[in-house]
């Protein structure tokens, strides 16, 4: 787990935990400890350049939390301080906002004194919204811990006489897809009476009618045009909740509609009330009486159908809440459980491609679905939660028990849930009517909201690890994708991003930069970067081949036979690019590789590297397709290849980022990454073991602690004073950054060649620097300064690279 903690956490937490008969949350658990303050008004991006979205990071108070939900379905995030503050619900974005008519509150009362009751959660900012409830204030700490996909949250209460604690999860569990990929959270409160005289206690959950709410029309009043939504009771004889529904056509039912579900158990020792509707822009204050007075709502189980309102005015919120109740002697305590779902199989890209989501095929595609899937929670709540703590001691079994260890890599898989994860059935438009390749059923991951694209190739190389670790399915979907389009080709032309420049969409032989955008039509348009022109890349193709490689050594020989031609395509056309026949690819003077601010002329570490690496994955793979004369042919060129990147980029120190360009005298961090990926795939050493250790030693002095001051290592260092412009514009993007992917590779490399103790404090620096200090927690950027607090591309996919640091 990943500890993060802003004023030390209280003991009580696992103290509480051990005796609501759980788990106690384990020691590399990212922790909090916090107090309830005045939510800033929302601050104005501050940038140098605004089109990077370089940002100042928000203060504590703003922390994002772990996002709830599962993989394919969109995420909620429960921030720690209680509010639900983000939303990626939508096929297109996270969107940023608290909605206060979402949350919880406690209620405790003593014989013969007044009852207590607060909300969980800061005061909302909207004027006279929910205005009857009492929020919580200063006086109420609390403690907040999260190792993916868990969330604890924990209290004491003294006026109240009440400890209160929450286990909090959705079941993305390690190789079980079908229950990672459901649209659930699960909630278990544990209540104990704490004071020496009996209490009746009760707890409050609610929650607003979100359907639509998360489409691109979406009415921008602050609580959304709810028009046509409407709630109604559920009741099956073992559970208890409310349904919210909407007005809208559902043959075939559109995105962003269907149900959700609040559900709880019916417990024969706890009171359960229900208010199915109430304005959630009101002031609550029918609700809130009757919680506090008696501890119990309801029942109040009358619809009405939201209408839009005037076009300046706010309509009505509906939002529905349930509660359960007790009475608890001193010492004593209950257990109440609540599940949260949402059913919304569709969903729609912005050119109109429509799929259905991968739960969809065993839950059913009419939206209609939430209050099974509830059920089906809560009965598999308690041995969901046991495989998440066993497979949480997996891995700090194998990576260490300290947050920076076991912690950072689980909390970095946050990005499977809030990385507007696609993640598809087979069933939707034929191929012949789309041009998708692929029949449909695709899983991919977004780069970032400031670069939407999606399975990008140059970062997929850094990222892929994790999912092979986790779910190994879904990262051989995301290469069998890749390979179809090897021999595509699209001849329509772009227009660069920044002159006017055009160049085709795809060239047959060469790998796509990403699958597509959800701005156009992924899986069908490839290619929606146009930055520059990605097919002249030297490291794409390069990528494929050892990602390949990686799926074969957990599929069979027959998937690298059947990959064969794809692989052979790649490694020849990419061939072209060795003009004086020394086995080196040679650049061709403008960032033409994942570093797309960096121009490289010549032969080149990065690319060099990774292309050697590929050669030397490419001749095992036709070793087992039989393809004996490229076997030959490509062990002929890693030979020459291999002595010529020692004689032209070795150094006595390092290796040069590249030989004939502006650059060439810098020190580049990511120099050895070909070689470490061959060493880490079992296909031998690229370089000698030596020369490797040395520059590893050196870039860690010098990129790390001189360059980047200690907090992280910088990818370029010993640049010239004179180095003032960047082809993005700013001279600092790339070249003076810490990019976040990039250090953990570096750390990774460092333990691969035997820096133990180099690999740890990198790992460490960064974990501090990125969840302690900066406050960046489950919203890991691409890039940050260390000189600056500012940070670039937040929800960045490369970061996944923590994966590559695991034997």
């Amino acid at each position: 787990m990943i500890v993060m903690a802003l004023e030390k956490s209280a003991p009580h937490m696992d103290r509480a935990t051990k005796q609501a008969g759980t788990k106690a949350i384990a020691a590399s658990a990212f922790r909090m400890g916090w107090r309830h303050v005045p939510i800033p008004q929302a601050r104005k991006i501050s940038s140098a350049d605004k089109r990077l979205r370089r940002i100042v990071p928000d203060d504590p108070a703003s922390i994002s939390g772990l996002p709830l939900g599962g993989i394919g379905t969109g995420g909620v995030g429960w921030s720690p301080d209680g509010r639900f503050n983000r939303w990626s619900l939508g096929s297109r974005v996270v969107q940023h906002f608290s909605e206060p008519a979402c949350g919880f509150a406690i209620r405790s009362q003593q014989p013969g004194r007044a009852p207590i009751a607060s909300a969980l959660q800061p005061p909302p900012q909207r004027v006279g919204q929910l205005a009857a409830f009492h929020f919580a204030d200063d006086q109420m700490p609390g403690d907040y811990a999260a190792l993916f996909p868990k969330i604890w949250r924990s209290f004491i209460l003294p006026d109240m006489g009440l400890r209160l604690s929450c286990e909090a999860f959705s079941p993305v569990v390690a190789g079980d897809l079908d229950s990672a990929s459901l649209p659930l959270a699960l909630f278990r409160w544990q209540i104990e009476n704490i004071s020496d005289a009996p209490r009746d206690v009760a707890l409050l959950g609610h929650w607003a009618n979100m359907l639509g709410r998360f489409q691109t029309h979406e009415d921008r009043r602050s609580g959304g045009n709810s028009a046509g939504r409407s709630n109604r009771a559920y009741d099956d004889g073992d559970h208890f909740g409310v349904l919210f529904e909407s007005a809208a056509l559902d043959d075939p039912i559109a995105p962003g509609h269907g149900q959700w579900a609040l559900l709880t158990r019916c417990d024969p020792s706890l009171r359960l009330g229900r208010v199915v509707m109430f304005d959630g822009l009101g002031d609550g204050a029918d609700l809130w009486n009757d919680f506090l007075t008696t501890g119990r709502i309801g029942p109040d189980d009358r619809q009405w159908l939201a209408d839009c309102g005037f076009s300046t005015d706010e309509t009505g919120l509906p939002t529905a809440a349930i509660s359960a109740g007790c009475n608890l002697a001193p010492g004593a305590q209950c257990q109440i459980d609540m599940a949260l779902v949402w059913d919304q199989p569709a969903m729609c890209y912005a050119l109109g491609d429509r799929h259905w989501r991968a739960y969809s095929d065993q839950w059913g595609r009419a939206g209609k679905a939430a209050a099974a899937i509830g059920a089906y929670g809560l009965k598999h709540q308690v041995c969901w939660s046991s495989a998440i703590d066993d497979w949480h001691g997996q891995i700090e079994q194998t990576l260490g028990p300290a947050p920076h260890q076991a912690g950072f890599a689980l909390n970095e898989l946050y990005l499977l849930v809030d990385g507007a994860t696609h993640h598809a059935t087979a069933d939707r438009i034929p191929d012949d009517e789309t041009g998708d390749k692929g029949g449909g059923k695709h899983f991919g991951l977004l780069e970032c909201p400031d670069y939407p694209y999606y399975n990008t190739l140059d970062l997929y190389g850094y990222a892929g690890p994790a999912l092979a670790a986790c779910f190994p399915g879904l990262d051989h979907r995301v290469i069998e994708d890749y390979a179809a389009t090897v021999a595509l080709d699209d001849p329509r032309m772009r227009k660069a991003m920044n002159s006017d420049a055009r160049f085709r969409i795809k060239k047959s032989g060469f790998l796509p930069h990403d699958m597509g955008a959800p701005g156009e039509a992924p899986f069908r348009i490839l290619n929606g970067y146009a930055l520059a022109d990605s097919t002249r890349w030297k490291d794409l193709n390069s990528q494929f081949v050892l990602a390949v490689w990686r799926v074969g050594l957990r599929a069979d020989d027959d998937f690298l036979r059947a990959q064969f031609p794809a692989v052979a395509m790649a490694i020849d056309h990419l061939a072209v690019f060795d003009r004086d026949g020394d086995g080196l690819i040679e650049h061709e003077g403008f960032p033409d590789q994942t570093f797309d601010n960096l121009p490289m002329l010549g032969p080149g570490s990065y690319c060099g590297g990774l292309w050697l690496a590929a050669l030397s994955a490419g001749v095992r793979i036709a070793a087992i397709a039989g393809e004996k004369a490229r076997e030959a042919h490509w062990a002929g060129l890693l030979e020459k290849g291999r002595a010529a990147f020692e004689c032209l980029l070795w150094t006595g120190s390092h290796y040069r980022l590249d030989r004939d360009g502006p650059y060439r005298d810098a020190l580049f961090l990511e120099q050895l990454f070909g070689p470490f990926l061959a060493r880490k795939y079992g296909l031998g050493d690229i370089v000698p073991v030596d020369h490797a250790r040395t520059a590893l030693m050196h870039l860690y002095q010098h990129n790390f602690i001189e360059a980047g001051d200690g907090i992280g290592p910088v990818l370029l260092s010993g640049l010239p004073v004179e180095d003032k412009t960047g082809d993005h514009g700013d001279p600092d993007v790339q070249r003076h950054e810490v990019i976040t992917g990039i250090a953990m590779s570096f750390a990774a490399q460092c333990r691969t060649y035997g820096l133990i103790t180099h690999a740890d404090h990198l790992r460490r620096t960064l974990y501090e620097t990125l969840y302690t200090q900066r406050h960046l927690c489950f919203r890991t950027p691409a890039a940050f300064e260390p000189s600056r607090p500012v940070y670039r591309a937040a929800f960045n996919l490369r970061p996944l690279a923590i994966w590559l640091d695991t034997p």
